[in-house]
Order: structure tokens, then sequence, then C-alpha cells
């Protein structure tokens, strides 16, 4: 399970920014730690957080079919 927040001070392309490379590197991310070993790109759009997706964020995960 992983759960990333931005302020919404972050702009919507930094989001989306960040999470298309989140989403790039994710076997990368999982080497670097062993916290981050079981995260599971899935997880960050349905964490089950009371917390609103960034518009960003949604935009991608629209964009790869992993939101409506």
């Amino acid at each position: 399970m992983g759960i990333m927040y931005a302020t919404t001070a972050l702009s919507d392309e930094m989001a989306y920014a960040v999470v298309k490379s989140v989403a790039s590197h994710i076997d990368r991310f999982r080497e670097l730690s062993g916290a981050l070993r079981k995260l599971v790109l899935r997880d960050l759009v349905t964490s089950g957080s009371a917390v609103p997706l960034h518009d960003g964020a949604a935009r991608f995960y629209r964009e790869v079919g992993m939101l409506k």
C-alpha cells in the first residue's frame, strides 16, 4: 500500500509529472527501500483515503485506465 499527499499549491502539471514518474519507475522505487517493496500503483488510486485525488494525479490515472 502506498499513499502520496500533496498541498493544493502543487500545480496540476507537477502532480501529473510526479505520478507519471513514479509509475514509470515503480520497479526502481521497489528496489530502493524495503518499505516500498510492495508498492502497487493501483493502491495509490484506491487507498481508501478520505483525501481526494489531486486533479493532476487523477488525470494521469484516467489516461492509463485506472480511474473513470
